[in-house]
């Protein structure tokens, strides 16, 4: 009779752990499709911020070309307004001192209108709360 009490318990066990054993693979297979959803998004968004972060590179560095061009365009009319006043400093050349006063001033617009590409940055991939 105990014999029979302890096959009893042994087959309700195993019969418990089967059903156990089957929900929790339902379980894992379900965590698993969830994870592979998961990293769909992932990825995506991935590609996404990897086309934001390209947007943003370009744009700086079309601001950088920008402001290294007005900084050409300044160091070279100041040196014409030193030119013009070291060869002639009783009467400065009015043709290289307007040449490099035009050219200093031409370089301070590329430089004001550099940063018309920190805004285009600002205006399609940052939030408002973020300062450049």
């Amino acid at each position: 009779m105990i014999n029979m009490k302890r096959i009893v318990l042994i087959l309700l066990f195993m019969c418990a752990s089967l059903t156990n054993k089957a929900q929790s693979t339902q379980n894992l297979d379900s965590l698993y499709e969830d994870l592979a959803g998961s990293h769909d998004e992932l990825i995506a968004e991935l590609e996404y911020m990897d086309e934001k972060i390209a947007s943003i590179n370009l744009h700086l560095e079309k601001a950088h070309e920008q402001y290294r061009t007005g900084t050409h365009f300044v160091v070279a009319g100041v040196l014409l307004q030193g030119v013009a006043v070291l060869f002639n400093s009783s009467n400065p050349s009015g043709l290289l001192l307007g040449l490099g006063t035009l050219s200093t001033a031409v370089g301070g617009v590329i430089w004001i209108d550099s940063h018309k590409h920190f805004y285009r940055v600002r205006g399609k991939h940052l939030p408002n709360n973020i300062n450049l």
